[in-house]
């Protein structure tokens, strides 16, 4: 069933190149495109709130999708176990935000 659709992705990863934050190049045909991701709809859809939120600190511009995902996990009583999960990457964040702007700060 799937096996094709694995297949076909294959050859994609090996002519399009990704390129941080949004840049998707194909290679073969000498085309770039530029994704944009809808990150309501993103959101809405994804199951797995600890993966969710580790996207959303990636994207600019998603801390109140970011605090709204956490406050429904909160409100939705998901496990103990994932709030912990997704204060842990916040906090991770949060810290190494702070630490690269001590270090700009201490370069100057």
């Amino acid at each position: 069933g799937g096996e094709g659709l694995f297949e076909a992705a294959e050859v994609f990863v090996k002519e399009w190149g990704f390129e941080y934050p949004d840049v998707v190049l194909d290679r073969r045909a000498g085309r770039v495109w530029r994704v944009c991701l809808h990150l309501e709809h993103l959101a809405g859809c994804c199951g797995n709130k600890v993966n969710l939120c580790r996207m959303l600190l990636m994207r600019e511009g998603a801390k109140g999708l970011l605090v709204r995902t956490l406050r429904g996990c909160v409100c939705e009583r998901e496990t103990l176990y994932c709030v912990f999960q997704i204060f842990s990457l916040v906090n991770e964040a949060l810290a190494s935000s702070l630490r690269r702007k001590a270090g700009a700060e201490g370069d100057k």
